[in-house]
């Protein structure tokens, strides 16, 4: 279980829900922004990457890409949902959360000359975000597997609990006197402790799994007091906030359920509903409310359940007037009307590596598995072996293959990535990558949509390519 100390969401595109009709929803953007001001030392061996992360949708959105031959670089990203806020700077694999207060401007400089030099490689010049770097440096060293962690006796675990928690107090004796914002302090403080929660939750079922012992749970769920996770916004920063309150929220909807001995959609329907209800009642901070209803329209959507999402969508119109995450499952809903299962495939125009160009439809009559990806996405990048077996598993058959577009949209930069990197599939650049991005609503990574013989969209959001139902669906005959 590695330890990444929050989680960004997005949330900045706000909706005017005065239309009768879901569909007719506006949608405009946030004005906030920060200015980031990034000096290499040294040169870059790879690009590096600006990104946000959404917890709602578990994806990543890539806002700024600096060149290997840039070193010194100042500029503005637009912070949605308002300040503060998280990003990640990301290199060479390693992720490094950079925390954006209201005073909105930042410094960072990477040393690349020698470690010996700067043995953390990236520094950042505020007491908040160094206090950060060196918490997940600690954190990734105390950092154990998830069969060694909850394989340990009960005692071994809390003692590895509580020095993680001590050697976090005695970072926090050094840098919190440095430290003036009393929000973050109140972030830290519940992120640990939701941290630690969730460990103690979880211990027993996966100790009894690893180990076929029979322990008692260590903390339950009925244990937890979630007053003062709910009570801000700022929380919804913490990934385990967020995941702890989560957690609570669907075992009191499992404790209350009265939606038994109904069919099956209509069960779906009604836990929907509870869920709905019971967050807007549990959480008094709206914008975490909104979240979790977010969450809840999601769920269902992704269910199959766009009914729920219509009513429920213009229900909720009257409860927040700025529905941030809302707008989340706005672009979703958009998305799945615009290009749902059973419309045309948009076209597109491809470059293939050696630069030759093709539209999309020139490969109807093909099952196509389409792997949108970037370098700067870790998860992309972890399915790509995943992608190699898929192609393995159906190379043999004339009718499926792997598209794999790599959304940075530099044809040198791909070439270079396939010299040292085995990726099986066609791979290709975009002639437009504006274009692709809007007509297949592409804004988060990883992305992956499936595309029949006819042309038609089978899902426009495809499992991963290491799941039993893609790999069935493109070696059927």
């Amino acid at each position: 279980m590695k330890y990444t100390f929050f989680t960004f969401l997005i949330g900045f595109i706000f909706i005017n829900l005065s239309q009768s009709e879901a569909k007719d929803l506006v949608v405009y953007s946030s004005k906030d922004s920060a200015t980031i001001e990034l000096i290499v030392n040294g040169d870059l061996n790879e690009n590096l990457y600006f990104l946000k992360k959404s917890t709602l949708e578990q994806n990543e959105d890539i806002i700024k890409i600096i060149s290997k031959k840039m070193h010194r670089n100042i500029f503005t990203v637009t912070m949605e949902n308002n300040l503060p806020a998280l990003l990640y700077l990301r290199y060479q694999n390693e992720d490094y959360p950079i925390y954006i207060d209201k005073d909105n401007r930042i410094e960072i400089e990477v040393e690349l000359r020698s470690e010996k030099t700067n043995p953390e490689r990236i520094t950042i010049k505020d007491p908040i975000n160094t206090y950060i770097l060196k918490k997940n440096k600690l954190l990734d060293e105390k950092n154990l597997d998830l069969k060694r962690l909850y394989s340990l006796p009960k005692d071994n675990f809390l003692l590895v609990n509580s020095t993680i928690e001590h050697e976090i107090e005695n970072l926090r004796n050094v840098y919190f006197p440095k430290i003036a914002d009393k929000k973050f302090k109140q972030l830290d403080s519940n992120d640990l402790k939701a941290f630690i929660a969730i460990r103690n939750i979880l211990y027993a079922d996966y100790h009894n799994y690893f180990t076929h012992n029979n322990l008692n749970p260590i903390l339950k769920l009925d244990d937890i007091n979630i007053n003062e996770l709910k009570k801000s916004e700022i929380n919804l920063l913490s990934q385990y906030v967020v995941d702890l309150l989560g957690m609570y929220l669907d075992h009191k909807v499992k404790e209350k359920n009265n939606c038994k001995n109904k069919i099956y959609n209509e069960e779906q329907i009604c836990l929907f509903n509870q869920r709905l209800d019971l967050g807007l009642s549990l959480f008094k901070s709206s914008k975490i409310a909104n979240f979790f209803s977010a969450q809840t329209l999601l769920y269902a959507l992704k269910t199959g359940n766009p009914t729920f999402f219509e009513t429920n969508i213009l229900r909720l119109k009257e409860i927040f007037k700025r529905p941030d995450y809302l707008s989340v499952v706005v672009e979703k809903a958009r998305a799945m009307e615009a290009i749902g299962k059973g419309k045309a495939a948009p076209d597109i125009s491809l470059k293939r590596i050696n630069g030759s160009t093709f539209d999309l439809s020139s490969l109807n009559g093909k099952k196509i598995y389409m792997n949108i990806w970037s370098q700067g996405c870790s998860s992309s990048i972890q399915e790509l072996a995943n992608i190699n077996k898929l192609v393995d598993g159906i190379e043999t058959r004339s009718n499926a293959f792997v598209l794999n577009i790599y959304i940075d949209n530099d044809l040198n930069e791909l070439n270079g990535y396939l010299k040292n990197t085995k990726l099986n599939g066609l791979n290709v650049t975009l002639e437009n990558a504006e274009d692709f991005k809007k007509k297949y609503f592409i804004s988060t990574l990883p992305r992956y949509i499936i595309i029949n013989e006819q042309g038609i969209i089978e899902t426009p959001y495809a499992q991963k390519p290491g799941s039993k139902e893609v790999r069935d669906y493109m070696q059927k005959p």
